[in-house]
């Protein structure tokens, strides 16, 4: 990849990363040189009691104040809000949202990189549900539950990407500081809005097939409650498009609000399913397989 002028900053959110932040960091960093490309990590722990914040200090020592910035919260305060924190300190024009534990590898970088530059697209977005992408290490009821909250976000909100609940992302800095301003969700439902609100506002989204592997070290963030937070997020998704078509009267064919009603109508009150139900599962089946070299991203949609 040739010399760019655009800097990328990660943001990074841990808590207790200790095992995985020297190895993330040091993919990312051979992932930027490697491609000629100005980067920074932005670290963004909240208050990890393994010592994540010691061995981000170190990192910051070894790569340079200038590539790790270690920005620590007080608490564990959610995900949504790291990325708003995060955003503070970001000096590139480009950031990328990841997460810290191997479930996404820095080797994709690129290709997002490559298909925003080919397309100018304001928004790159990892999938596991199109093209080659995948998973790798999850139990059939971890599938299945995965599978089911995209079919059901997709079916109800038609982002029109592919992977509604991922959170491997490329966002044109100001793109993403207008979509975080106007979400409201917190936790892992606001990965979904940022999506949904994308669409609605005609920002440009194309999709990278990657495979995404679960945790090396540590455990899942991911509970009981972050799935039950997450239904409560599609409806309140749905009950918010429907408020805002009352008070605005907006009749314009398309928009986000008509297609929560029209799904509100379809499903809640007939108990039919429409036809695009049909279409809400994209790509084929997850594979354990990782994806091939050399492999084509798909672009889902433009605006």
């Amino acid at each position: 990849m040739s010399a760019s002028i655009d800097k990328y900053s990660v943001i990074l959110p841990t808590y207790n990363e200790r095992s995985n932040l020297p190895v993330i960091i040091w993919l990312l960093a051979k992932t930027f040189k490697e491609n000629d490309l100005s980067w920074e990590v932005i670290i963004v722990d909240d208050a990890s009691p393994d010592g994540t914040q010691e061995i981000a200090k170190q990192l910051a020592k070894v790569y340079g104040p200038e590539h790790i910035l270690l920005k620590p919260r007080a608490g564990k305060l959610g995900l949504g809000t790291a990325y708003v924190h995060g955003l503070q300190f970001v000096t590139g024009n480009f950031v990328i949202i990841m997460d810290a534990d191997f479930s996404h590898h820095p080797k994709f970088i690129p290709q997002f990189i490559k298909l925003q530059q080919t397309k100018n697209y304001d928004i790159v977005t990892g999938t596991r549900y199109a093209g080659n992408g995948g998973v790798y290490g999850w139990d059939l009821r971890r599938k299945v539950i995965s599978r089911g909250a995209n079919f059901l976000a997709s079916t109800l909100l038609r982002p029109g990407v592919s992977d509604l609940t991922g959170s491997f992302r490329l966002y044109k800095k100001h793109v993403l500081e207008q979509l975080i301003s106007a979400t409201i969700s917190k936790g892992y439902v606001f990965q979904m809005e940022m999506m949904v609100r994308a669409r609605h506002l005609g920002f440009t989204i194309g999709e990278v097939p990657i495979t995404f592997v679960d945790r090396v070290y540590g455990e899942s963030k991911m509970g009981a409650n972050e799935i039950v937070q997450y239904a409560k997020g599609v409806w309140q998704l749905l009950s918010l498009g429907r408020e805002s078509l009352k008070r605005s009267g907006n009749t314009k064919e398309g928009s986000l609000d008509l297609q929560f009603e029209f799904y509100h109508r379809k499903i809640f009150k007939t108990g039919e399913f429409p036809s695009q139900a049909k279409q809400a599962t994209y790509g084929r089946p997850q594979t354990h397989k990782p994806p091939h070299n050399g492999q084509k991203p798909r672009v889902i949609f433009t605006s």
